[in-house]
């Protein structure tokens, strides 16, 4: 499992047994996840990057990622 992220480049995402889930936020509320956060141990995570842990978040921390839209599809 990789931290929540974007990519710079387009993906294909293809499964060729089994399945994958994923974890989206619409790029319109990329402010809601804390992207280029630095944490209080100076921590720095990239503007790509995401330190929220989305299947756990700890909302005390990160407040404004209750108003995140975030959806799961499975491939």
């Amino acid at each position: 499992m990789s931290l929540p992220h974007t990519d710079n480049d387009e993906n294909f995402m293809c499964v060729l047994e089994g399945w994958k889930d994923f974890t989206i936020v619409s790029p319109f509320e990329r402010g809601m996840v804390y992207p280029g956060y630095t944490d209080e141990n100076g921590k720095y995570y990239p503007e790509n990057y995401s330190p929220v842990n989305f299947d756990n978040p700890d909302y005390e921390k990160f407040p404004n990622f209750k108003l995140a839209k975030v959806h799961t599809v499975r491939i």
